[in-house]
């Protein structure tokens, strides 16, 4: 077994917007650096990249430009390099998020920016030992969506209040990944994979990579500055770092981060010290495209958009939530007369016993517990927002009692049976590679 490591630190100057809350933010200043960080892995006939960068999400234009600059830099196939995103809520403006539109110039600039750091990752390349792990990190994660007094499902209810009934569903604590060590002892790369949405610093007007960034800097302070963190999220669509049953505190603002950030930090330090590292593990990648349809947007809605909305708030996004929602339904209704369904990538990649397996939106715990359940793998790894974007995936009883994350909107567009589609390709895909292989 090879690696080479990098990263690439891509945060804009401030003044950029940041999106991730409903309203329009501009960055005053920068908290900590936004970075896309990067691991070559390289085993007898196969090799391939793993890259985590600090956004929100990536656009299906941006991973398939990243790929192709990608295969031409290094000859690595398209299919062997999975792009995730962390989800950080104060990174770029790369994506159309509600109440903020991307910026152009700075979404053009991140595919050459993933494949620089593959590339140099690449360029480092030398003989590694890995050593898989997964585990349990409990009290980091809660959910985040509650049933109602009135029926319905609200996310964040407020804490204390005799409305709210009790959560929808639970957070799911697994933590997994690898640690990566250089035949010296050092550390070169950890692969660390929890489910909980970096919202820690809420609305700030800051850049940061919030508690994944924690993590980062937790990792590097046990194992030396060089030490490359490859953060990959875990199907946190309904799931935050605020415990709303504890009236006592709120986990939201800066000291969180780190709080979080060390505590993850060191469940994967105490996994990894007991995994026995190989020499040698045999590497594989699997993908399937999965067509999947969008909902209609009801005609009520499209006219009432149309009649309420003035051309300027069509092209621009408004700073108001009501009309943001009108906003939305004619901008998906628009986008599903020129195709009414996606094709999602679902991809499985084998390093030895474990599989991390990339799914491309934000996805809810339940659905990663169930593919989780149905893997033959030891170790699995279920990275969120990975290899492109499509919004939401609840789970159908989700859709039940509606919510923020079941609204229609650009950010929540796919048929609930979406995520079951999803479950169904990546446990095949899962049960086509066979765990293990290891080398000498």
């Amino acid at each position: 077994m090879r690696a080479g490591t990098a990263e690439l630190n891509i945060t804009p100057e401030v003044g950029g917007l940041i999106p991730g809350q409903w309203l329009r933010r501009r960055a005053e200043s920068v908290h900590d650096p936004l970075l896309v960080n990067a691991l070559v892995l390289e085993s007898e006939d196969e090799r391939v990249a793993i890259v985590s960068a600090d956004v929100v999400s990536l656009k299906a234009r941006v991973v398939a430009a990243a790929r192709g600059l990608i295969a031409d830099m290094t000859g690595i196939r398209p299919d062997g390099a999975l792009l995730a995103a962390t989800h950080t809520h104060t990174g770029p403006p790369v994506a159309d998020a509600l109440g903020t539109e991307a910026d152009e110039a700075v979404v053009e600039a991140l595919p050459r920016a993933i494949a620089t750091t593959i590339a140099r990752a690449n360029e480092q390349l030398r003989p590694a030992l890995v050593a898989t792990w997964s585990g349990s990190a409990p009290g980091l994660a809660f959910p985040r969506r509650y049933h109602m007094r009135d029926g319905t499902v609200q996310m964040h209810p407020p804490k204390g209040s005799p409305e709210v009934l009790g959560p929808e569903d639970q957070a799911d604590p697994t933590i997994a990944g690898f640690h990566i060590w250089a035949e010296s002892g050092e550390l070169l790369a950890a692969c660390i994979n929890f489910a909980c949405h970096p919202i820690v610093v809420g609305g700030a007007c800051f850049y940061s990579a919030d508690y994944p960034g924690g993590v980062r800097e937790a990792l590097r302070r046990l194992h030396g500055p060089t030490a490359t963190v490859v953060y990959l999220n875990g199907p946190c669509g309904d799931v935050g770092p605020d415990n709303v049953d504890d009236t006592a505190r709120s986990r939201y603002g800066e000291e969180w981060v780190s709080r979080i950030g060390f505590g993850l930090a060191g469940f994967a330090t105490g996994l990894s010290s007991v995994a026995q590292p190989r020499e040698s593990l045999r590497l594989a990648v699997v993908s399937r495209q999965v067509r999947i349809g969008l909902r209609p947007v009801p005609d009520d809605l499209v006219r009432k958009a149309e009649a309420t909305l003035s051309k300027e708030e069509i092209r621009t996004p408004p700073q108001d939530q009501e009309r943001i929602r009108l906003r939305e339904y004619l901008l998906l209704d628009r986008e599903r007369r020129e195709q009414d369904y996606v094709d999602a990538e679902i991809t499985v990649m084998k390093v030895g016993d474990a599989a991390i397996v990339g799914l491309p939106g934000e996805v809810f715990a339940d659905i990663g517990r169930r593919i989780r359940g149905a893997s033959p793998f030891p170790h699995t790894i279920i990275a969120e927002l990975a290899n492109g974007c499509h919004g939401y995936v609840p789970t159908r009883k989700a859709f039940e009692g509606g919510g923020y994350e079941t609204w229609l909107a650009r950010s929540s567009k796919l048929v609930p049976e979406a995520g079951d589609r999803m479950v169904a390709a990546a446990t095949a895909l899962l049960c086509q590679l066979e765990p293990g292989g290891e080398g000498g």
